[in-house]
């Protein structure tokens, strides 16, 4: 309902809100819970004061005319959370260093601190060399259009020294045109038309985390697209210790009379061998199923057991066995 709302005032979460055109103008309030939210959290020097000292130059966030000091304090964590460490604000209608915006920072204390305040955005940009405004809003304007991704790889390089500035909306209605006329490019972050709108924190974490792991390429650190925890190679089984695990159930299975043909036997034995090396099984996972063949095997205590031999007897064709052996 907020497009009928016209110079009201309301209550909202314990914070008057005052709302003149369309736009929140005021939001004062109680900061106890902020308080006590902020007396809890630490700061995280460390983290600031490395993500400040990497060899990148990563771009710096640009909130444009923002009124919720929560926001600002969720977009100061989103930042630290993919080492952007340098935020600059043009036109708070809010504190940005509140108790209740660093309560939401968690710790991301000195991005707040730090965070220089501009009056315009002409003068907040005045000494970056490339500056990109993020919109989902066809604007008839011609720019550059960059996914988050697409933008990290254009502007990203280790050996660039490169200011960029990344601008973000207000949280009601984005950037004006003049605003996004000022910007070199666009970046657009994909999402359902139908609801396309992004909490301003969101869509900092978005981007951040695209330009963090396109750093990560170029440092050569970079994880795999996919990968099975222990990702060390320590913490996985060995090929002997894998080994004694498939000869002892193969013997199990030999003494069982599972499978008496020998082209059989040798086939579905590597499709059993398949089955457990696909899994990437890890040293600890191998040791409990070498515990499991050794219950297995035991000589049952009385005749109570109730066994069904039809999952040992049971015909397999060869055709189902997916190997080829040419």
């Amino acid at each position: 309902q907020m497009n009928s709302i016209f110079n009201k005032i309301f209550k909202y979460n314990n914070k008057i809100i005052s709302i003149k055109n369309n736009c929140i103008v005021k939001s004062t309030g109680n900061n106890n819970l902020g308080r006590q939210l902020y007396k809890a959290s630490e700061p995280k020097r460390d983290a600031y004061n490395a993500a400040s000292n990497l060899n990148i130059s990563m771009p710096i966030v640009i909130l444009v005319n923002p009124f919720l000091d929560q926001n600002v304090g969720s977009v100061a964590r989103a930042m630290l959370n993919f080492g952007l460490t340098e935020l600059r604000v043009v036109d708070p209608v809010c504190d940005i260093k509140s108790d209740n915006a660093r309560a939401l920072s968690c710790g991301a204390f000195d991005i707040l601190e730090n965070a220089k305040i501009y009056s315009t955005l002409k003068e907040c940009i005045s000494d970056l060399n490339k500056v990109m405004a993020t919109t989902i809003r066809p604007r008839g304007m011609s720019h550059l259009v960059y996914s988050p991704k697409s933008a990290a790889k254009a502007v990203l390089s280790i050996e660039s020294t490169s200011k960029v500035g990344i601008l973000f909306g207000r949280e009601t209605n984005g950037l004006n045109n003049d605003e996004v006329a000022m910007a070199d490019s666009i970046i657009t972050i994909s999402s359902f038309p139908k609801f396309s709108s992004l909490n301003l924190a969101q869509a900092v974490n978005i981007v951040g985390y695209e330009f963090w792991q396109h750093n990560l390429e170029l440092q050569g650190s970079a994880p795999p697209e996919a990968w099975l925890r222990p990702r060390y190679s320590s913490g996985l089984a060995t090929k002997q210790e894998l080994d004694g695990f498939f000869e002892r159930l193969e013997t199990f299975l030999d003494q069982r009379e599972y499978q008496v043909e020998p082209r059989k036997r040798e086939l579905i034995y590597k499709n059993i061998r398949n089955i457990f090396q696909r899994t990437m099984m890890t040293k600890t996972e191998t040791a409990i199923l070498q515990g499991v063949l050794t219950y297995l095997v035991k000589k049952p205590r009385d005749d109570s057991i109730i066994t069904n031999d039809n999952y040992i007897t049971e015909e397999i064709d060869e055709k189902d066995l997916n190997i080829n052996n040419t």
